[in-house]
């Protein structure tokens, strides 16, 4: 076998299993091959492209040697091959390659002389109907994409020029002119001056994987030139007509019934699809779509399965790319989700799990819809499951996930800790969900040291840095550090607050000067709101505002106004105090003039151990003379124990005046519509017990 990349040559061995394969290395030399060659009853010369050593072609032929060539299939993979993404398919021929025009390749030959029955002719559409479907192409590297964003408003026509790498052998081969990028899209514009010129320039050039010959910015003034990535089935939306000289996305455009004109004679041309510049006289026949889909997809190449090594057709590998492409896009979603881009995420996750659904499937479906935070959906699939069979450990883990992200705490702890053969993610969402509700518990403890037992798992920098902040919040400070350090994590990497200034403390280094000033700032806030509560007679709390004027006649009432919604208009009166109970986050915060708030409550506890998102946002508040508190870790946990579920911001606040003054509050105090899920719980903190 000759030309093939070091890292193509294992995966490449499995597309020939009736063959005993050899690679020879670099050019190879021909003599010295000879004894090999002698001791062999059959020999097969393989070459990748067109990549043999000089002589290569006349030995064989003097020697009866079969010459196979080699190339990429038309469903290949999720990644660029210039990316080392190995193959599903391939195209194997055994006169030249499919791209070369210059001569008869076994293609051709099939488009000329193969009759396609009428069960293929149905397979064919089936398959070819499936692939649009499914948005499958050659490459499928990329995530969805709104095409609206990229292309814009469709004000006319379009036609989608298509950029190939220059200096590529489907050129070399398949264009007899001298043409570059830039030529085919002046020549699109000028033919069609009426129409809006679209470029995409090739993913391996816009990549940095191949040089480019043309600058795709000189033709600026005649087109749109698309520099995001951009798959090739997003690329070909809102298109009218496709302009190419010989690449495959010509073909990927007619089976997508979008009128094509090639420059060159790609192996799709000359058939009676397309509108053809270069004419092929060899090519005769009249073809339709499903018939050169047929011979093209089903019956040229060779597809595999890359676990396997197994031989498939091609409705299998269709299938197998449609789990990588999800694979990939949960992948992303994580890193999105880790880079705090939680709805980017979300999105990733939801197009990941809208590919993947197939029965026998379910559990990556339930996994992914869990991982899109689409709970009650994954709920309603497992209970439909339980009630087939018993469930197995893995859909207990993630009835789990599903409950704690609905809040029903007791329920998520119940499921998690119901699952005998422990696996990461139980253990890691038992983990959350312990440190969530209980805090620092002896529970919390063993359950973070039997996980960083499991010798077999790998945990990501940050699982390992929350398990350093559960060591440190449960009084194991040692613990964390050495933990941080075998894994090589520096002080500045740590986005726990506490964790952060412990493991810097030894070392009195600098990088975490910002985490100091925030948890001395909690630390003295702590205590705020009960002096608050036995200072300030005449406090109002706004759990709802029913109307503008209801509100502005409730806060007229008031020297102190407590907010669990975020205020409908801006805090600048002087003459009164604002308290704001919320999540902590930037975007809650952004339309709020917080110069006035004297305090802000946090509604969830441990803060200074468990917030994992820095300090630069609350030291921005604390600059700006904002105090901190964080709800108290034993009300949290025992509310959360009365309840069963998570607590609404409503049931928290008022728990917490209630424990802190020892009385209910007076109904005149609470703006509220008494229209919601927990107002029955409400109710048992008022004195009148009822709500108006």
């Amino acid at each position: 076998m000759f030309g093939f990349n070091p890292w193509k040559r294992e995966h490449s061995s499995k597309f020939f299993s009736e063959y005993r394969t050899a690679f020879v290395f670099g050019q190879g030399d021909l003599k010295r091959l000879q004894p090999f060659i002698n001791k062999a009853s059959q020999v097969v010369f393989i070459v990748w492209g067109f990549k043999e050593p000089e002589g290569l072609t006349a030995y064989a032929a003097k020697k009866g040697i079969k010459v196979l060539r080699v190339e990429d299939g038309f469903v290949r993979s999720v990644g660029l091959g210039a990316a080392h993404t190995f193959p599903l398919s391939i195209a194997v021929d055994s006169k030249t390659l499919y791209f070369n025009a210059r001569q008869p390749s076994d293609l051709e030959e099939l488009l000329n002389t193969y009759e396609v029955s009428a069960e293929m002719l149905q397979r064919a559409r089936e398959c070819r109907l499936q692939l649009i479907q499914q948005g499958v192409s050659k490459y499928n590297h990329t995530a969805q994409t709104d095409i609206n964003k990229i292309y814009g408003e469709k004000k006319s026509k379009r036609i989608l020029v298509i950029g190939q790498v220059e200096d590529d052998a489907s050129i070399q081969y398949g264009l007899e002119a001298k043409m570059t990028n830039n030529d085919l899209v002046r020549a699109a514009a000028k033919e069609h001056p009426e129409c809006e010129i679209i470029y995409k320039p090739h993913p391996d050039v816009l990549g940095g994987y191949r040089k480019a010959f043309s600058n795709p910015m000189d033709v600026t003034d005649v087109a749109k030139v698309v520099t995001e990535p951009l798959g090739i089935v997003d690329a070909l939306q809102t298109i009218d007509h496709v302009y190419t000289m010989t690449s495959l996305v010509g073909f990927e455009a007619l089976i997508r019934g979008i009128p094509v004109t090639c420059y060159g004679s790609p192996f799709y041309a000359g058939w009676g699809l397309t509108t053809d510049r270069q004419p092929n006289a060899r090519r005769q026949r009249k073809r339709t779509i499903d018939e050169i889909f047929a011979i093209s997809y089903l019956v040229y190449p060779r597809y595999m399965n890359p676990d396997t090594g197994e031989h498939i057709q091609l409705e299998e590998a269709m299938k197998i790319l449609i789990r990588q492409r999800a694979e990939s896009m949960e992948l992303e979603g994580d890193k999105k989700r880790q880079a705090l881009a939680f709805s980017e995420a979300e999105q990733l996750y939801k197009q990941a799990l809208n590919l993947v659904y197939q029965p026998g499937r379910e559990q990556v479906y339930i996994e992914l819809l869990n991982d899109a935070r689409q709970y009650e959906k994954s709920l309603r699939l497992i209970e439909e499951k339980q009630r087939q069979n018993s469930l197995p450990d893995s859909l207990y883990c993630e009835k789990g996930i599903a409950y704690a992200g609905l809040g029903h705490y007791q329920a998520a702890l119940s499921s998690l800790l119901k699952v005998e053969k422990k696996s990461k993610r139980q253990m890691l969402a038992l983990i959350r969900l312990l440190w969530k509700i209980e805090g620092p518990s002896d529970r919390l403890l063993q359950a973070t040291e039997e996980t960083l037992k499991m010798l077999d798992v790998d945990f990501s920098k940050e699982d390992i840095m929350q398990f350093a902040a559960i060591l440190n919040h449960c009084g194991h400070p040692y613990k964390a550090k050495r933990l941080l350090r075998e894994k090589q994590i520096e002080p500045i990497e740590v986005p726990y607050l506490s964790l952060a200034v412990n493991f810097d403390f030894d070392q009195l280094n600098a990088s975490t000067y910002s985490e100091k000033v925030v948890v001395n700032q909690l630390i003295q806030s702590e205590g705020q709101f009960q002096q608050l509560l036995t200072t300030q007679k005449k406090i109002g709390i706004v759990l709802e505002a029913t109307s503008q004027e209801a509100l502005h006649h409730f806060c007229q009432k008031f020297d102190t106004l407590i907010f669990v919604t975020k205020p409908t208009f801006p805090l600048v009166d002087r003459n009164r105090s604002f308290v704001i109970f919320s999540a902590i986050h930037p975007e809650l915060h952004e339309q709020v003039n917080l110069s006035q708030v004297e305090l802000l409550l946090c509604n969830e506890p441990g803060l200074i151990h468990r917030y994992p998102h820095g300090s630069d946002y609350m030291r921005t508040l604390i600059e700006r003379g904002v105090k901190l508190e964080s709800y108290p870790q034993g009300l949290y946990r025992e509310l959360v124990n009365q309840l069963g579920r998570k607590p609404s911001d409503r049931e928290l606040l008022l728990f917490w005046i209630v424990q802190q003054t020892g009385e209910k509050i007076a109904e005149e105090q609470i703006l509220y519509s008494g229209n919601s899920e927990d107002k029955d719980m409400l109710k048992s903190y008022i004195v009148e017990g009822v709500l108006q």
